[in-house]
């Protein structure tokens, strides 16, 4: 007894505390209800309770103040999704301007150019531009397959797997925008300029295949990431 009456919890703090952790934690506790900021009081049974019974209840009780001061790890997602989806739309787009440019550069430098025939050079573009339009499109399927990130997702989070679609998003189109690069080269050596178009055809039709849809990496993140679906049992991935 002090001042003539029980113990509130704030005077008890430097005695008999069962737990240094509750003394470390009392300790900083404002004196006054003004000096709390907001913080929500303890109940005010606790000052006819036992410092032992008042340790008990801290101890078991979550700390409400971290709890609504916690980013939310869905808004955090979204945001983070929006972010990478439209930086990477920004750069397929630029490619597309490039490939697009590139064709009109290989239409005005024609006259400039002289045409020779090599029967070689045509092999090997041809067989170049089959393998960079076709490895493009394995390439998506295999790094985009549900078991792959299905794991991406469990190991990493929902973080890592927008890193991943982000990354073999732009992966493939440089693969595309490599086609458009490969046919203007062609089109300087042989003087035809019908190769720019065609590899950059080829690029077209790999950027576009590639293109970040919003929809779909949302779609993406609410089926794989363990945060999003509450679990990550194979079983709701459907």
């Amino acid at each position: 007894m002090i001042h003539g009456g029980p113990l509130s919890l704030w005077e008890c703090r430097p005695y008999c505390l069962p737990s240094p952790a509750l003394h470390n934690c009392l300790n900083k506790l404002p004196s006054n209800e003004s000096q709390r900021g907001g913080m929500p009081a303890l109940p005010v049974v606790f000052r006819f309770l036992p410092c032992r019974m008042v340790s008990t209840w801290w101890m078991i009780t979550p700390n409400k103040m971290e709890t609504a001061t916690s980013p939310k790890p869905a808004a955090s997602a979204e945001s983070e999704l929006e972010t990478r989806q439209k930086s990477t739309a920004r750069t397929v787009q630029g490619l597309l301007i490039g490939v697009v440019l590139l064709g009109v550069l290989a239409f005005v430098s024609r006259k400039f150019l002289t045409l020779h025939t090599n029967p070689s050079l045509h092999m090997a573009f041809l067989i170049t531009i089959l393998g960079l339009g076709l490895g493009a499109i394995a390439f998506r399927r295999t790094r985009f397959s549900a078991i792959r990130l299905q794991d991406i997702a469990s190991l990493r989070g929902p973080s890592g797997l927008l890193i991943t679609l982000q990354r073999t998003t732009l992966e493939i189109a440089l693969i595309g925008a490599a086609a458009a690069v490969v046919g203007f080269v062609a089109t300087l050596v042989s003087g035809d300029d019908t190769y720019t178009y065609r590899g950059g055809l080829v690029a077209v039709a790999v950027l576009l295949y590639c293109y970040p849809m919003r929809g779909a990496w949302q779609r993406a993140l609410q089926r794989f990431s363990p945060a999003q679906n509450g679990t990550d049992s194979p079983q709701n991935l459907s």
